[in-house]
Formats: C-alpha cells, structure tokens, sequence
C-alpha cells in the first residue's frame, strides 16, 4: 500500500502489517526506499508506553528497526510530495470500515483509504538561528512533542532570510542595532503565513526562534493562546527590537520558557525572556542541553500537563 506525504504537514498512518493471501516478510526500516519514515510507533501490552523507531538516526537509539507480521503500527511521515509504498499494510481510519484485508478470521478484499490529516488546533513553530523548518521538525524532542500531541498541527515556518529571524547587527554584537523596525521581514512574513494558514492556537519557538516570539507579539495583530519557548533570550544586541517589546510587556499569554542545566550559552539568559510574560511556567532541567527536552526527560511530563491544560479549555 503506497502511503502519501502532505506537503505541508506529517502524515499519520494507523494500521496493520499483513495481509490475506499475501506472503508476508518483515520490512528492514533502515533501507533507503523508507527515508521519507519519521517515526514508527508499536505500543507496549499494559498499554503505558510505546516502543518507536526513529528514522535518519542511530541504530542505537532505536527500539526496533523492522516492521512484523501481524501486528499494528502507527506510521509517521515526514512532510513531502512523495509516499512510502508498504506492501501488505492496512490502514485504519475514523469514519471507514477498514476490518477487511489485514490478518484474521475474515479474507475479503482490501478497502482503499486516505491518510489521516488533521484540521484541529495549530501552533505555529520557529526554528533556531542557522537551521531551518525541516531540521528543527527533526529534532528529537520536537518529534516527541509532535508525537505526544498527535490533534495538534504543527506548522514550521522558515526564516525569510539567511535562515535567521534576526539578521546579526552590521558592526557585530558589541555595536546592537537600534532600529525597531529591523526584523519587518520576518514579522510581514509570519503575518502573511498566519493570513495564509488562518489563525493559530498557539506559537512556539527553539532558540532564536523562541527569543523573536516576543518580538513578534509586540508586533502583530494576531492572537495567540499558548506560547512556547525553549532555550531562548531576550535579544538584547537589537535594542530597538527591545523597546518594542518593552513596550507591549508583559504578555499575558500563557506561556512556557523552557532552558536546560547543560545550555551553557543561554540557561542563565531565560529567566529575563521569562520575566516579560505575566501568565507563564519557567522550566528548567536538570538533563538538557541547547535542544528542546525528550520524552525522557522528567521535564517533558511537565510542560505536556500544562499544554493539555490550556487546550483543554478552550
């Protein structure tokens, strides 16, 4: 069965591996006809957790690397214009009757379905300084958090410019810009793809991305129910850019600034990122470094609770 990418999005396939009538062999994961896979999931028998395969990373860090006979997946894919051709797979969705094809006591014919998309809430995300949309939805923790929040669209934005949102100060650091209006391009861009994507529930960023969310708050007419940001700063070397968020703050979204122990360049910079924001958590683990926590990290339960919190009430 070929499984289609959305050009914008990761794609969610829930089904099972084997078909009627069909030899069935295991599928190696690893080989390169598979690279458009981002994460497999296989949940565990007392239901608390889950195993997962992690594509374009170590073998080591992965809990299995093959596909079984016989038994039921969750699939995602990368974002793209392609598929990923599964042969014996069945997918289940909401609203189709899909109990034919797949192994067991009934062998009729195979049903043809969609792939799952999802129109529910959306959160806008910004990659750090020097990467861009597809590096940063690949980050490892931010593939957790994807996975966690499977209701939960979320959008990555690319830098207009030099893959930054703010392009460094002319004369380098020690001379900071002054001019408020510095990053208009990547304000006017996000405005355009907000005009695009219509409104979004919530904003987050990594890095410079998190340090240019409340930039653009104190720029922009669009509304926002949740912000998060990991590993971020006030920018201080563009002082025009400070002004303005000075002048708007303090932002009463309710926020989460994130930093972890081991981010020896900006740990001890979120806590005045926090201080702009009258309805936010600061979190701060004892495991991270400059990246956004996995679901390893003890942290990681705590800033999920708290999204669930405010998605659970609106």
């Amino acid at each position: 069965m070929k499984l289609y990418q959305n050009t914008n999005k990761h794609t969610w396939y829930n089904g099972w591996y084997g078909e009627c009538g069909s030899e069935c062999q295991n599928i190696d994961l690893t080989q390169s006809e598979y690279e458009n896979i981002s994460t497999v999931y296989e949940f565990t028998n007392d239901g608390t957790t889950y195993k997962k395969f992690v594509g374009n990373t170590h073998d080591f860090l992965n809990d299995f690397d093959e596909l079984v006979c016989g038994k039921v997946y969750l699939i995602l894919l990368k974002p793209g214009n392609s598929f990923v051709e599964i042969p014996n797979f069945t997918t289940s969705v909401y609203g189709q009757q899909t109990s034919s094809g797949y192994i067991d006591k009934t062998c009729d014919d195979e049903v043809t379905v969609n792939p799952i998309t999802d129109d529910k809430i959306k959160i806008l995300a910004l990659h750090g300084g020097g990467e861009n949309s597809s590096t940063f939805q690949n980050q490892a923790g931010m593939v957790d958090l994807m996975s966690e929040f499977p209701n939960i669209e979320f959008v990555f934005a690319d830098a207009p410019s030099n893959n930054v949102w703010m392009q460094d100060p002319p004369y380098g650091k020690n001379y900071p810009t002054t001019d408020s209006d510095w990053a208009d391009d990547s304000i006017s861009y996000l405005d355009s793809l907000v005009e695009q994507h219509g409104s979004f529930f919530g904003i987050l960023g990594y890095s410079q991305g998190a340090a240019f969310i409340p930039v653009y708050l104190s720029k922009t007419s669009n509304n926002f129910e949740l912000a998060l940001m990991y590993n971020g700063y006030l920018p201080e070397t563009h002082q025009g850019l400070i002004s303005s968020i000075n002048s708007a703050a303090p932002f009463s979204v309710p926020a989460v600034v994130f930093s972890g122990e081991y981010d020896y360049s900006f740990k001890d910079m979120a806590p005045d990122l926090y201080s702009k924001f009258s309805d936010a958590i600061y979190v701060r683990s004892s495991v991270a470094g400059h990246h956004l926590p996995t679901s390893s990290d003890p942290k990681f339960e705590e800033i999920k609770n708290y999204i669930l919190s405010i998605t659970n009430n609106t």
